[in-house]
């Protein structure tokens, strides 16, 4: 599942809600981000990430996550928006390559 915060049995979400709290899975996000190799891709993780910042947020005002969460999700939001700028220029000979990597890791 893709979408951000992990209910207390869903072990595959990305913020996870661990005994009422909520934290950002910082370090899969930043393989999905790395494995990301066209502006549609680099757009699904920024999308990701938005729902993120959301969720962690709305942990904050539920005082059930922390500032520092908030902070990690918005600096990854800013790699992946310098990222968006990046990827129009790789090459269309790498297309095939990243598109398998993109899906792997979108898996993990």
């Amino acid at each position: 599942n893709i979408d951000g915060v992990k209910e207390e049995n869903d072990q595959e979400e990305d913020s996870e809600k661990r005994s009422g709290r909520v934290a950002f899975n910082q370090g899969k996000r930043a393989r999905q981000l790395a494995s990301a190799k066209n502006a549609s891709q680099v757009q699904m993780v920024i999308g990701l990430l938005k729902k993120d910042l959301s969720d962690c947020e709305n942990g904050v005002a539920n005082n059930m996550c922390d500032e520092n969460e908030v902070r990690k999700v918005k600096a990854m939001l800013a790699k992946a928006q310098e990222r968006a700028g990046q990827v129009a220029q790789n090459a269309d000979d790498e297309k095939q390559e990243g598109d398998n990597s993109f899906l792997i890791n979108m898996l993990m």
